[in-house]
């Protein structure tokens, strides 16, 4: 009973902030500062929040960031208001065994020529009239079918939402059709050029601080989970693997077999397993060889010589088993050749074996992160020239303290989602995390060679040298002159 008291508490404190909230913004008195951090990996803190309330009306909630490691201007409360409002009227219209996904990004390719933070809140639930889209962003709107579901609340939360994405520079929209779901869209400036200096908080604080923001929101606030607890969340995700096998007893059964471990997606022969392949993100191929339409040799080789899917390992089976076959298997690009019939437990353990392979050296390379380790592994050429190509980047801007994820795209003429997937598939890493990592060991070499803090500083691209002091601490858990004294004999 206590436990009801206090929920319903909290639930009538969150209206009441909403309401005095909505009157602050509404008079100009709410306050409206800009600090520099990650958006998308506080938008999956904050999405993480709302999980077990999904769980418990038996909604799937699902998050989608391109993070790669981008610290921009942004201001988390205003983030945070609008992401809680969004998926609190997602949970609320979807039924159960419904689906909410949230996506989110960073745009550069804006007509404007702007930078904007994406977000976007999807769901499955009852939908919105065409006729009363045009009201639903008005303070006290409420639509006839939303006041039947749940008439709870003021009707103020997506004319919140309007107003602090235009104060944030940027705009809502929604999509929606009626008993298939709405899709709401957000776009949040964060361009420097876009504020006024006044609005920013320069400290290089704030950027250690964020990971502690305390939410406001109140129900938030209790459930507030650490950056490390969805991290870990993250890394028991399943591996995905495609199955591509035109017999569809054999995929039937390779299913069966993988399913318990994996996540797994299916195709009956080369082209659609091409499509899934650049569709989805792929783990691992298994692939048949003799198939109609695209054969498995030709669709390995294509999934090979893609910049999108050429770190995807592949394992071919076959019922050929003279050496000629094999060798054309191995020249396609295939990772493991596997002769039919084979024992289903070797197959899994091959599978098992690549994945971990690939986790070691991803380990390898991210903590010697050279040349010579990238030459020496076994990733394909497609994937060594993409690494080294980052690499000699990073280390031909490495003064360089405008240097970001942004030059690297450019660069290599490739999206920030292509990015994202390679540097995860590849690494395991965002960009920014790869660039921060490279210039920390550039500042160790720096500092055996007899360089001071500041020069070190200064030639690893910071222009703060207390600022590059307490990034050198959280990756090395000591203090530049603290590691300089433990590796002085090194």
């Amino acid at each position: 009973m206590l436990d009801t008291a206090i929920k319903n508490t909290q639930k009538m404190v969150g209206l009441i902030d909403e309401l005095v909230t909505f009157n602050k913004v509404e008079t100009g008195t709410f306050k409206f500062y800009l600090q520099q951090g990650n958006p998308l990996e506080f938008i999956e803190k904050i999405v993480h929040l709302f999980k077990d309330n999904a769980k418990q009306k038996d909604i799937t909630l699902t998050s989608y960031c391109e993070n790669n490691g981008e610290v921009v201007w942004f201001s988390p409360s205003y983030v945070e208001r609008i992401i809680n409002n969004l998926l609190t009227n997602a949970l609320k219209f979807t039924n159960a065994g419904g689906s909410i996904t949230v996506n989110s990004s960073i745009d550069e390719n804006s007509s404007d020529g702007h930078t904007y933070l994406h977000i976007e809140v999807k769901d499955t639930g009852i939908g919105i009239a065409q006729e009363e889209l045009t009201n639903i962003f008005s303070p006290y709107y409420q639509t006839k079918r939303g006041h039947t579901k749940n008439h709870r609340g003021w009707g103020l939360g997506l004319a919140l939402v309007k107003k602090l994405s235009e104060i944030h520079k940027g705009n809502v929209s929604v999509e929606s059709t009626i008993g298939k779901g709405s899709v709401f869209s957000v776009n949040l400036s964060i361009d420097e050029r876009d504020f006024d200096p006044s609005n920013r908080i320069n400290s290089d604080k704030s950027v250690v601080q964020l990971p502690q923001y305390e939410f406001s929101i109140p129900e938030l606030a209790n459930a507030n989970a650490t950056t490390d607890v969805i991290k870990s969340e993250s890394e028991t995700m399943k591996p995905t693997v495609l199955l591509v096998e035109d017999n569809t007893e054999l995929l039937t059964f390779l299913t069966g077999i993988f399913s318990h471990n994996y996540n797994i997606i299916t195709a009956e022969n080369g082209e659609d397993g091409l499509k899934c392949a650049t569709t989805n993100h792929v783990d691992l191929i298994i692939s048949d060889v003799m198939m109609p339409i695209m054969d498995g040799l030709t669709f390995c080789k294509k999934i090979k010589t893609n910049i999108d899917t050429s770190h995807i390992p592949v394992i071919l089976l076959t019922a050929k088993n003279d050496a000629k076959e094999i060798i054309e298997g191995y020249e396609s690009g295939a990772d493991a050749y596997i002769q039919k019939p084979f024992d289903p437990q070797i197959l899994v353990l091959q599978v098992s074996n690549i994945i971990k392979d690939r986790s070691n050296l991803r380990e390898k390379i991210i903590e010697t992160p050279d040349s010579n380790e990238i030459e020496e592994s076994q990733l394909s050429s497609f994937d060594k020239k993409f690494i080294n190509n980052i690499s000699e980047l990073i280390d031909n801007n490495m003064d360089n303290e405008d240097f970001s994820v942004t030059d690297i795209t450019a660069a290599l003429g490739i999206s920030r989602s292509l990015l994202h997937v390679k540097m995860k598939s590849l690494l395991n890493i965002s960009a920014g995390d790869f660039i921060r990592k490279k210039r920390m060991s550039h500042a160790c070499s720096l500092l055996k060679e007899g360089y001071n803090v500041s020069e070190t500083s200064y030639r690893c691209g910071f222009s703060e040298p207390n600022y590059f002091s307490k990034v050198f601490k959280k990756e090395f858990g000591v203090t530049p002159t603290e590691w300089l004294i433990q590796n002085k004999n090194g």
